[in-house]
C-alpha cells in the first residue's frame, strides 16, 4: 500500500497489481501539488503510439 499524508493512493489488490512508476508519480503529485506538471510523465498518455 502506498499512502500520502494518510490517504491511500495505491493498494495492490484493489488497483490490480503493482503500479507503473508514472502512475504513482501522477497520483502523488495530484495529492501534494495538483497544479504542478510532471513533464514527460504527463505527456505519456497524449503521445501517439509508435
Amino acid at each position: 500500500m502506498i499512502t500520502v499524508d494518510g490517504d491511500q493512493i495505491w493498494e495492490r489488490k484493489a488497483d490490480g497489481g503493482f503500479p507503473d512508476i508514472a502512475i504513482v508519480e501522477q497520483r502523488v503529485r495530484d495529492r501534494v501539488a495538483p497544479g504542478r506538471a510532471l513533464g514527460h510523465a504527463d505527456k505519456k498518455d497524449t503521445e501517439p503510439a509508435s
